[in-house]
């Protein structure tokens, strides 16, 4: 084992980085950019901490081996909720023992993926309509009903399309 007062190196191999002393941990300060032979960003640390995967052109190309959690980000109300912000979110989730009604969600980007739960005793509705942008595009053309105890998945193109419940 090295001493504590062991300098580590590293040396950079077709574009990875090797810690010389495995019992060292990598620092940096800022940004990291990690980058493939072909010098297009694959993986990019802000000071922060935030993460981006993918090509430097916006791609979202991931592997994850194990489970991957998402969390919870917005809670529902109750009643007729208008639209709802949908920024940053993947999981809507409703408990309440009232009825609930969404017009839509504000804030998507397009492939993103948001499921809707249902742990209440009531009904979720969300409202079907054919206008692009911040609405629901239902199954059949009609208002999607999410039941007691049930669970959507809807994803963002140019609305939000129901894909499964």
């Amino acid at each position: 084992m090295p001493s504590a007062t062991a300098t580590p190196t590293y040396q950079a191999l077709a574009g990875n980085i090797k810690n010389a002393d495995a019992s060292t941990p990598i620092y940096g300060a800022g940004a990291w950019d990690f980058k493939n032979a072909a010098g297009t960003t694959t993986l990019a640390v802000d000071a922060s901490g935030a993460v981006t995967v993918g090509p430097s052109a916006g791609g979202v190309t991931n592997t994850v081996n194990g489970a991957l959690a998402v969390p919870k980000t917005a809670n529902l109300g109750d009643g007729a909720l208008g639209t709802v912000s949908a920024a940053n979110l993947s999981i809507l989730a409703h408990a309440s023992n009232n009825a609930a009604t969404i017009a839509g969600l504000s804030g998507g980007v397009y492939g993103q993926v948001v499921y809707i739960t249902n742990s209440g005793s009531a009904t979720i509705t969300l409202t079907h309509t054919l206008v692009a942008g911040n609405y629901f595009i239902c199954p059949g053309g009609v208002n999607f009903i999410i039941p007691a105890y049930g669970a959507v998945c809807v994803i963002f193109t140019d609305a939000w399309h129901v894909i499964s419940k």
